[in-house]
């Protein structure tokens, strides 16, 4: 090769070194003009407003690597509401990283393979028209049905990785109720490959001071706001589990309809974590768990073919809530197997019974519980009202036991009510109405029932352990009280009861017996015997109550061989009778014609009810001495009439020489006997005083007696 070709080759290979030279120099120039972080964050934000109209703003200058993807860090990263909701930001970021594939965004398409955001501020909003800005797609292109933007934008797609937030806030407002929820320290991953893809939740989060975790899928998030999407909802906190599937919607307010199943520890923990009202502790509305149908429109919910278990209790229905106004609204209509309201009206206080295994009055006196002052009246909510239809399999209150039949109860303003519909009551009928109003100082309860052909022994001991009346029972009772405790509504306690028994007997005396042995009755008193009865057949009893003392207003027992009349009082607070009685044995004449035989000793019942006793009336013979002999004479001759004259002659004449030869004996022991049977009935203050008259009249009506 000569020397001018050889100079020709020199300058072609050093032309194609300078082409090259420009050549890698433009691609450099090229690649760090589209991999610059200004021109990132031009393009981004490009994108974002093609994409959704949205305005990103970032502060500052983000740090960016090339290889092997493009990775972004960029600092206070604000993302703003869709343009037709104003002004203001729809999530403020902290600190935000993505990593980006680079040759897709060279072909138009945003692939996110990283998307970490640090100390998000979430802010979701319904504003007053309905309408929320956490829809992506840009206002009248369609984007959120197609993930794409218009034809002419610079990304003709996006996908995304899934979406990782740290320490964030979510606060959600609602223009259109003024409903507000805020919640702290979020951790959650989304996942949301497009505008248009399935949306993919899970979580944790404070919320009212309590950690919930969470997880929801939204099989068209874009759809959420027109007619609702598919969803799946799992929520649980320390104290419940709820899981929803179903369709949900925000168009109008929050829209469900679906299937709905909860369970927890504590319905009232629950309840007063959601705000209705109800205090965190208190009697009652403890384990849980339902299951059922759901229907909510904005900030009403309907539960359909619920089954719900309860403290114990099973239930079925519906039973609709409302949180539109400002009392939480509750409506629902249940057929529940047992309800026992104990556990809702506090600690359960032990009536006066007696111990069916303890000694029979008259030998020695049972244990026995008075009222107690252990609060039962709950403090009712203001902020909520309820109507409950219930139709029951049983009823429990304190010892008594109703059912089945049907119930209504209604809580409004702090006053609640109960309305029993012909309750099953004791083998007979019970209805009537219960109010009890919270809103005072000292609750106002009042009660007005009535019950047909209940079983009066089973009945009575169960209200306030007297079992001493069977029968079958009727009655009516309207009375009102003040209080909060049983003491003090016992203590308080006004109006009228009207009883009457049919077809029964006293249990624990033989009336008719001790009637006929009123002579002796008179020195020694009389005692019971768990064996006798004294059978009838009406009692009627009808009482005047105040403060606690039902006075009586006609107390009759009319029987095949007796009938008594009585008069006194009864002190319910300290359960003790003070009762007189008066009467006669009943005759017949040939069978048919009735002769009262009248005693002339009346009667008192006296003491505990649970362990009362009954004695001679010698108070009263004290008054009327002559008359009392009198009339005694004449029902022992009636009573002797069938006895041989001769026999009752001998009786007299023993009776008159032994009178004779104890003389000042018989008057010392009849003065001993008197004096401790006066203390029993008169008190110690009134028997000493009393006991030397006694003395003395007694022996006379003795010697008068037997004469």
């Amino acid at each position: 090769m000569g020397r001018k070709q050889r100079r020709f080759a020199y300058a072609r290979i050093i032309i194609f070194i300078l082409l090259l030279a420009a050549i890698v120099g433009g691609g450099v120039l090229l690649v760090q003009k589209f991999t610059s972080p200004t021109f990132l964050v031009d393009k981004l934000q490009e994108a974002v407003r093609e994409a959704t109209g949205r305005t990103l703003h970032i502060g500052g200058r983000p740090s960016v690597s090339l290889f092997p993807r493009i990775a972004v860090v960029m600092r206070d990263v604000r993302l703003s509401n869709p343009p037709d909701m104003g002004k203001g930001d729809f999530a403020k970021v902290a600190k935000l990283e993505v990593e980006v594939e680079f040759w897709p965004l060279l072909q138009r398409e945003l692939v996110v393979r990283k998307l970490h955001l640090d100390r998000p501020e979430i802010h979701l909003l319904v504003d007053k028209k309905g309408r929320n800005n956490w829809t992506f797609d840009q206002p009248g292109k369609g984007g959120g049905k197609t993930g794409k933007s218009a034809p002419d934008g610079l990304i003709r797609n996006i996908r995304l990785a899934p979406l990782v937030l740290r320490d964030g806030v979510v606060l959600f407002d609602d223009e259109r109720s003024g409903a507000r929820h805020l919640l702290r320290d979020l951790d959650m991953t989304v996942k949301l490959s497009s505008p248009a893809s399935p949306l993919d939740m899970q979580g944790g989060v404070i919320w009212r001071k309590q950690r919930v975790k969470f997880a929801l899928f939204v099989k068209a998030p874009a759809r959420l706001s027109g007619k609702g999407s598919p969803v799946e909802v799992f929520l649980k906190t320390p104290g419940a589990r709820v899981e929803y599937i179903g369709l949900a919607g925000f168009g109008k307010g929050l829209s469900l309809a679906g299937n709905i199943a909860a369970s927890g520890e504590s319905l009232r923990g629950l309840l007063h974590w959601l705000g209705a009202g109800l205090a965190p502790e208190g009697p009652g509305l403890g384990k849980f768990s339902l299951k059922g149908a759901v229907e909510a429109a904005g900030q009403v919910m309907t539960l359909k073919k619920l089954r719900m278990q309860l403290d114990g209790s099973n239930a079925q229905g519906s039973v609709r809530l409302d949180m539109s106004g400002k009392a939480t609204a509750i409506t629902a209509a249940l057929g529940v197997d047992r309800l026992v309201t104990d556990t809702y009206l506090g600690p359960a206080a032990v009536a006066a019974r007696v111990d069916k295994g303890a000694p029979k009055p008259g030998k020695s006196a049972p244990a026995v519980s008075g009222w107690s002052a252990a609060p039962i009246v709950p403090t009712l909510p203001a902020n909520v009202r309820a109507d409950v239809r219930v139709s029951l399999t049983e009823l429990r209150h304190r010892r008594l036991k109703m059912g089945p039949g049907r119930a209504r109860f209604v809580l409004k303003n702090g006053h609640f009510t109960a309305l029993l519909e012909r309750m099953t009551f004791y083998g007979g009928a019970l209805s009537g109405t219960l109010a009890l109003n919270t809103t005072a100082k000292k609750p106002l309860t009042t009660a007005e029932y009535e019950f047909h052909d209940v079983s009066a022994r089973p009945f009575l001991t169960d209200l306030a352990g007297f079992d001493y009346l069977s029968g079958k029972l009727s009655g009516k009772v309207d009375v009102k009280t003040l209080g909060r405790s049983q003491r003090e509504m016992v203590g308080n306690l006004t109006g009228l009861t009207n009883l009457a028994f049919r077809q029964g007997k006293v249990h624990g005396i033989d009336l008719v017996k001790l009637l006929e042995l009123v002579q002796k009755g008179i020195v020694t008193g009389w005692q019971f015997n768990e064996n006798a009865t004294t059978d009838f057949v009406e009692l009627v009893a009808k009482f005047m109550i105040v403060d606690g003392i039902a006075g009586v207003r006609q107390l009759t027992m009319k029987g095949p061989l007796l009938e008594v009349a009585g008069q006194g009082e009864i002190d319910l607070l300290r359960q003790r009778l003070d009762l007189s009685f008066r009467g006669g044995l009943v005759k017949r004449k040939d069978g048919k014609e009735k002769i009262l035989l009248e005693i002339p000793v009346p009667l008192i019942l006296k003491g505990p009810w649970h362990h009362p006793k009954i004695y001679p009336d010698i108070a009263g013979i004290l008054k009327d001495p002559a008359s009392a002999l009198q009339k005694l004479q004449g029902l022992l001759r009636a009573m002797g009439a069938k006895k041989p004259a001769g026999k009752l002659d001998r009786a007299k004449d023993a009776a008159r020489e032994k009178l004779k030869a104890k003389g000042e004996k018989l008057e010392e022991r009849a003065k001993g006997k008197v004096r401790k049977e006066l203390e029993k009935v008169l008190g110690d203050e009134e028997a000493a005083e009393a006991a030397e008259k006694a003395a003395k009249e007694m022996k006379k009506m003795l010697k008068g007696l037997f004469r």
